[in-house]
């Protein structure tokens, strides 16, 4: 249901509790939240009484007034980003000529490797770990993967951790929890971060909104900033400094028809606001909500099961936060003044400028050739000979 003083997004608790408060746009910093706050997903946030802070990037839902976003515009803004993210493998080779090799990561909790994946195409080494077997394990041929348990990995050979802790147990939904945000899985975030820390490895933890108290100033990430037809908030804690200038954009973007909570008129018909152009990735995937096929158009990554897709992180989040990561390791490899802003292509070229001249010329050939970077890109490094 909506406010009807704002329009924002409420959530029902019991009979004896209707109506949940609300969180708005701005100010999140003077809210204090006693009862779980509904994710854009669908999803409660945390349930502990504490004064709200605002998450970078991240924004609540705005009011359906029944105008939907066109479909070819969403297909063009995720060409566009995706366009983007070919341009911050730069990153990647750069970390390969100052170390003579690719940067290596390793992906704790990997499932079916939608975080590994997108790393893959960040130009990280990446091994995988799951305690699982994963049949739909992405086939990347940097991406490879190993079962056992993600708590008692040895770190030496990795230059970064990924891990993505089992959601279920920061979770209040009733499908993938008892709807009261505890389930059968452990709350891992503080022991993979104390892990980390004891290794001396840089990391970057994932997970839900309702494990917002678990994580130490985390920045969001969302799909409208993406061109994905999912908003999936996600919260990433990363133990070095980072620029995040990313914000999500929900005009236009409805659950709608495809929403799992349903309103009733006097006649029981469903009623809805609109036909809905964007889906709730969780759960079981069925004909209201969507079948496996269309969650994969949705999240773009279709070598998972439907199962893989309502637990997964969308690729192209990852792929974004392995180029925050890599600027991260290169400043760490060398001595050079690199942009904090990683999309800032011009001032790094500036920063490089004093690198041979031999590996630029072996840059425009593995731009140009292996990894298929805009020809604007190819023609940056070439101006550096």
């Amino acid at each position: 249901m909506c406010c009807k003083s704002c329009g924002h997004i409420q959530c029902h608790t019991s009979k004896s509790d209707p109506l949940v408060r609300h969180r708005p746009d701005e100010n999140l910093e003077q809210n204090t939240v006693s009862h779980p706050l509904v994710d854009v997903d669908g999803e409660p946030t945390a349930t502990v009484k504490q004064p709200r802070t605002k998450v970078p990037g991240l924004r609540g839902w705005v009011k359906c007034k029944g105008e939907l976003r066109d479909k070819q515009d969403t297909l063009r803004a995720r060409a566009a980003f995706s366009s983007s993210l070919s341009d911050l493998r730069v990153w990647g080779l750069l970390f390969m000529k100052l170390n003579d090799r690719k940067a290596r990561v390793l992906d704790l909790f990997s499932g079916q490797g939608g975080a590994a994946h997108g790393l893959a195409l960040s130009l990280f080494e990446v091994r995988s770990v799951d305690l699982l077997e994963q049949p739909f394990h992405t086939q990347h041929p940097s991406v490879s993967f190993s079962q056992g348990d993600a708590l008692i990995q040895k770190m030496d050979w990795a230059d970064l951790v990924w891990a993505s802790p089992p959601c279920q147990s920061y979770s209040t939904l009733p499908k993938v929890s008892d709807g009261k945000g505890s389930s059968k899985e452990l709350k891992l975030i503080v022991e993979v971060r104390d892990m980390c820390k004891k290794a001396g490895k840089p990391y970057i933890i994932e997970n839900v909104m309702g494990a917002r108290s678990d994580l130490v100033n985390p920045i969001g990430l969302c799909g409208s900033m993406m061109g994905l037809e999912v908003i999936r908030h996600r919260l990433f804690e990363c133990s070095f400094q980072v620029q995040h200038q990313l914000r999500c954009s929900h005009e236009g973007l409805c659950l709608g028809a495809r929403s799992r909570v349903q309103k009733l008129d006097k006649f029981k018909e469903k009623v809805f606001c609109c036909p809905g152009n964007v889906w709730a990735v969780y759960g079981t995937c069925g004909k209201s909500v969507g079948s496996a096929i269309e969650w994969a158009d949705g999240m773009h990554q279709h070598w998972m099961n439907g199962r893989g897709l309502a637990l997964s992180l969308p690729f192209k989040y990852t792929q974004y936060m392995g180029a925050l990561a890599l600027r991260h390791l290169c400043c760490v490899s060398s001595n050079l003044s690199l942009p904090t802003d990683v999309f800032d292509t011009d001032k790094l070229w500036e920063a490089v400028r004093g690198i041979h001249i031999s590996w630029t010329r072996s840059l425009c050939h593995r731009t140009k050739k292996i990894y298929k970077m805009p020809q604007p890109m190819v023609m940056q490094l070439i101006k550096l000979n």
